[in-house]
């Protein structure tokens, strides 16, 4: 009964987390990177002693490369982007640059980078209308007292909680570490999402239980009763997958970074709204009326 008797302070610590969230996004706008925007990504390393980069800039000024940025990273590594090249070009880059290793070389065209971002809003807009009929088929026989669609409604704001907090973190990570949003960020936010409606679920299931079985109980008991009998195992779930990302994070390779604070981030702010947020907004819509 404690997270029920209490939940307006929890509502008050959504709601700082969620304006934090809406600062992060207007103070660090995130960009995205080339699989969306298209152009051309070039990643070098030199053996010791790399230039600066207004040596490198000055070596391919020949180029006249469009949109040109350089970005150095770890290990003497440069990430460098411009606008898509031919590959005569690339092996006339990589001569000028002379004593720099090629890492890696991408290059994606602006029309498939365009389709991927409208692909990837539609997985969004998807997800939320699938979960939401799914909530409302799964518990469409909880009984008189409560209506499957309040669920659904309480589930989806509960997930867009998670999802802005979540995306929040990840555009925080990714302007102090000179990340950019990726496929890899959607895929993180559609798992995050997953995650966080199997928790919900669980713990929805379990009031919808005793629903039945107590049709006259008082509904805050009933929920305080379930919550109660629902936590541990979902802070033992989400504490076996934090501990494992978190082993990933240090032992995995670099490139998986942004897409593994991602999900740590998803995972502990998923667990907080399944247990703290989602069944109160449920409570609070039935109380209402």
């Amino acid at each position: 009964m404690f997270i029920i008797k209490h939940h307006k302070y929890f509502y008050a610590l959504s709601l700082l987390l969620t304006l934090a969230a809406i600062f992060v996004f207007f103070r660090f706008p995130i960009k995205p990177s080339l699989e969306f925007t298209g152009g051309s990504l070039l990643e070098i390393q030199y053996q010791a002693d790399p230039p600066a980069v207004s040596a490198i800039k000055d070596a391919l000024a020949p180029f006249a490369l469009q949109d040109l940025v350089i970005q150095s990273s770890q290990e003497n590594r440069f990430i460098l982007r411009f606008q898509e090249i031919k590959e005569e070009t690339h092996q006339a880059i990589l001569a000028a640059l002379q004593d720099a290793k090629e890492i890696r070389f991408e290059t994606v065209g602006p029309i498939i980078g365009k389709e991927l971002k409208q692909k990837s809003l539609l997985a969004l807009i998807v997800s939320i209308a699938a979960t939401f009929i799914y909530v409302l088929l799964a518990f469409r026989k909880v009984g008189g007292r409560i209506k499957p669609w309040k669920m659904s409604l309480a589930t989806i704001l509960a997930l867009l909680h998670d999802v802005m907090i979540t995306g929040a973190g990840f555009v925080f990570f990714a302007w102090w570490a000179g990340h950019e949003a990726g496929a890899a960020f959607v895929v993180a936010i559609l798992t995050v999402w997953g995650y966080s409606i199997h928790d919900t679920v669980v713990v929805f299931d379990r009031f919808r239980e005793k629903i039945r079985k107590n049709s006259k109980e008082d509904l805050k008991a009933l929920a305080g009763a379930s919550i109660r009998e629902t936590i541990g195992r979902s802070i033992n779930t989400s504490l076996a997958t934090f501990l494992l990302l978190i082993l990933l994070e240090i032992l995995g390779p670099s490139i998986l970074q942004p897409f593994l604070v991602t999900l740590l981030i998803g995972v502990v702010v998923g667990t907080y709204s399944s247990i703290c947020i989602a069944m109160p907004l449920l409570l609070e819509r039935i109380g209402r009326e």
